[in-house]
């Protein structure tokens, strides 16, 4: 009876220590972007996809120079139109402590902060495990003390 708990202890136990070396840096106050065309229309968004208003936003060059700064509309966007092709672009977002950082370069956009899908389906089926785990012990317990009432 104690083999069957022990190998599932165990298992937990990889399972938690390869979801933890196998996940990148994250933020938590991540700002993601979208980029639209090649006048660079950056729609400021915050997790969920609601739009971030007034949002500080600063665009710098591959040598980290300052090109243009400002804040997004209503709506959470902010136009920048390159005077430079070809150019990596380093874009910074900041909205009531939630940051943001992406770089852009020749239409592909890379961000970091952004979940991707697996770890999702990872973390998904590990709180299910969890949940599934907590269930059990307490049937376990349940079952156990109505056995010694009778």
């Amino acid at each position: 009876m104690k083999r069957p708990a022990v190998l599932a202890v165990i298992c937990c136990l990889i399972w938690g220590l390869a979801c933890f070396v196998a996940v990148p840096r994250l933020d938590a106050h991540a700002v993601p972007l979208a980029i639209k065309a090649r006048d660079m229309e950056l729609k400021v968004t915050f997790g969920g996809g609601v739009s971030a208003p007034n949002a500080e936003v600063k665009v710098y060059r591959a040598d980290g120079t300052l090109c243009q700064e400002g804040k997004t509309d209503e709506n959470g966007v902010f136009l920048f139109q390159p005077q430079e092709q070809g150019v990596e672009w380093t874009i910074k977002t900041e909205h009531s402590g939630h940051i943001g950082e992406s770089v852009y370069f020749n239409g592909d956009l890379k961000s970091a902060g952004e979940i991707p899908l697996y770890y999702k389906v990872v973390s998904g089926i590990g709180y299910l495990l969890g949940f599934a785990g907590i269930t059990m012990g307490y049937l376990g317990l349940k079952a156990k003390s109505a056995e010694k009432k009778e």
